[in-house]
């Protein structure tokens, strides 16, 4: 239950500041040559696979001491990754010539993915004291 809640959370908040960030800030939505009826449900798709994987790497290793710190790390390095790989690919919704809009996205992406992080954490340690409180019954 604890994996299924923390991806469902996980991907919530990723896909809300994305859909914030690209749909409102930046109205970048306008600039998608996909039918955006299409684009949506795929970029949810992509949303919930970071999320399983966060915390499927969550879930397998245990981090003893400053696991929030060291999750929020992983997040932001994950979303590093994935919007380099983004990058590489051409997937982008801004010209490649617009350095700036470059960079934000850069750091947008690993605010994302480490805001993802810091929400499956909170839903581990919630499950957690579930169970430390649990085991005093």
């Amino acid at each position: 239950m604890r994996f299924v809640i923390s991806v469902l959370v996980g991907t919530i908040v990723m896909f809300g500041l994305s859909y914030v960030w690209h749909g409102l800030v930046l109205n970048d939505f306008e600039q998608v040559s996909t039918n955006l009826t299409m684009f949506v449900p795929l970029l949810l798709l992509v949303y919930a696979g970071i999320s399983v994987i966060l915390t499927l790497f969550f879930s397998l290793i245990n981090f003893e001491v400053n696991a929030t710190q060291k999750r929020l790390g992983i997040g932001g390095a994950f979303g590093f990754f994935i919007y380099l790989v983004a990058f590489t690919l051409g997937v982008s919704f801004s010209p490649p010539s617009e350095t700036e809009h470059i960079v934000l996205d850069f750091v947008w992406q690993m605010m994302e993915q480490a805001a993802g992080a810091l929400v499956i954490d909170f839903v581990f340690h919630i499950f957690h004291r579930r169970e430390v409180l649990k085991s005093f019954e």
